[in-house]
């Protein structure tokens, strides 16, 4: 390639340049929105819990002993290589549990038994996952629909069973719950999702490349970079070429004579 020519090099910026004007310009206007969301459309309280559940009983009411739930589950994990890497006695949503962590070489779960009654909680039920997700929306919106879905939060691409619950105004929403844990997986709503929306654009993460389309700008402006710093560094050459033959011919015409 003709680096060297200066011509050939600022025809090329050139063109880069004006090809690349409307993907940057993309990239800036959903960089702004997606950097000053909080103080434009943001809903506050992202996965906050507002709603508020009865009491639960206290840690140390629990009826059913350690042993007898990792015994439980032992029992129900025999035939598959799920393992217990550990029980935690917890209060939530209403319930005083054991939440079982069992590891898998494909998708780690955990198990939800019930601390007082012995009665297993997962996979989450659609009476308690509306039990569950109230807590994250206000009193006022209604629950309109309880579907299953496998669902793939949008930080991960390993699928899990989930909830969602659908809330209807005043306040539409969706929370989306794992079926194992009660965890909330997602907490959308009309504007969350336009954010949400936003940032895959501006990251250029959609049909499947997961980003990878970022490399289409990045590239231009690099090369958009070097060419500008070597055009720069043809005209510092230049500059220097002429500085020096001024001078000679200066240093000619001066010369005293004898």
């Amino acid at each position: 390639m003709p680096w060297g020519n200066e011509r050939w090099s600022r025809r090329m910026h050139r063109t880069i340049g004006a090809s690349s004007v409307g993907i940057l310009f993309f990239m800036v206007v959903t960089g702004l929105l997606w950097a000053n969301a909080q103080h434009t459309y943001w809903d506050a309280g992202y996965k906050e819990r507002v709603g508020r559940i009865p009491p639960v009983p206290p840690v140390n009411s629990a009826h059913v002993l350690l042993k007898d739930v990792f015994n439980y589950v032992q029992e129900k994990t025999l035939h598959s290589e799920k393992e217990i890497e550990e029980i935690i006695l917890r209060q939530d949503f209403g319930h005083l549990l054991y939440a079982v962590k069992l590891s898998d070489p494909s998708t780690p779960s955990t198990l939800l038994i019930d601390a007082m009654t012995a009665e297993p909680l997962s996979l989450i039920s659609p009476n308690l996952a509306r039990i569950i997700a109230q807590q994250y929306v206000s009193e006022e919106s209604p629950i309109t629909s309880v579907t299953m879905e496998s669902y793939t939060p949008r930080k991960t691409n390993i699928a899990k069973e989930a909830v969602c619950v659908d809330f209807g105004e005043p306040k539409p929403a969706t929370i989306i719950l794992d079926r194992h844990s009660g965890r909330i997986l997602e907490d959308e709503s009309p504007w969350r999702r336009v954010h949400f929306l936003v940032a895959q654009l501006h990251q250029l993460n959609f049909f499947g490349f997961n980003k990878t389309l970022l490399n289409i700008p990045g590239t231009l402006l690099l090369i958009m970079s070097l060419s500008g710093l070597w055009l720069w560094r043809l005209q510092v050459i230049r500059e220097h070429r002429a500085q020096q033959k001024t001078s000679h011919s200066e240093y000619r015409y001066n010369r005293p004579t004898r």
